[in-house]
Order: C-alpha cells, then structure tokens, then sequence
C-alpha cells in the first residue's frame, strides 16, 4: 500500500499542473480569424451589425474562456465565426453588386457614344 500511496505522491504536482493548464484554443482562434477575414474584406462598411456581433459573441467566448466555462466558450466561439462569416459573405455580395452596377453604368455610357446618342 504504500507502493501506491508514493506513486499517488508522486504523480499528484503532475495532475496538478495538467488541471491548470487550459484546454487549446482551437474554437477561439478559429473565430479570431473569422472575424479578421470580415474586417479585411470590409465588414465594418457593409455588414456592420453582422461584424458587431461577431466581436460581441468574440469576446463573451474569451470570458467565458477565463471563467473556464468550456461548453459556453465552444458554443459563443462557433456562434462568433458564423456572424463573421455572415458579414464577410455580405459584404462580399455588396461588392459584387457594386461591380455590376459600375460595369451596367460604362455599358450604358459606351453604348450610348456607339449609337451617337446624347446624354439626357
């Protein structure tokens, strides 16, 4: 018994330092660089709310993190990086309308010099 009770000696400050050490960040950084990705595509201009509450539901997950409430941190993390990727696809889809708009614009002016018409 007393094998067992200095191998429990042993292996206790090892146990100790696992349960200190936190879980990876897996969720966390993968939402860190959603929300990134949408404010380099210029979520701030064109998806602003959607943007906000990426950062909102960002950093609840990094409090929840502190608190080491887990499941909470996993699920506002994964909330996070959907509300980012929502503004960076708007975003990109105001873009997109954008082009065709300016494209429909040089179509009209080029086919109205083409036929000789004058700009009303």
């Amino acid at each position: 018994m007393s094998r067992g009770l200095g191998l429990a000696l042993m292996l206790a400050p090892l146990l100790a330092l696992q349960a200190r050490t936190p879980p990876p960040r897996v969720e966390l950084d993968r939402a860190e660089r959603a929300v990134q990705r949408a404010r380099e595509a210029g979520a701030s201009s064109a998806a602003e709310v959607e943007l906000r509450a990426a950062m909102s539901y960002l950093e609840a997950s990094r409090l929840a993190r502190e608190d080491r409430k887990r499941k909470d941190e996993i699920a506002l993390a994964a909330r996070a990086e959907l509300e980012a990727e929502l503004a960076t696809a708007l975003t990109r889809a105001v873009q997109a309308r954008q082009a065709v708009e300016e494209k429909a614009e040089a179509n009209a002016r080029l086919r109205r010099e083409l036929l000789g018409e004058m700009p009303r």
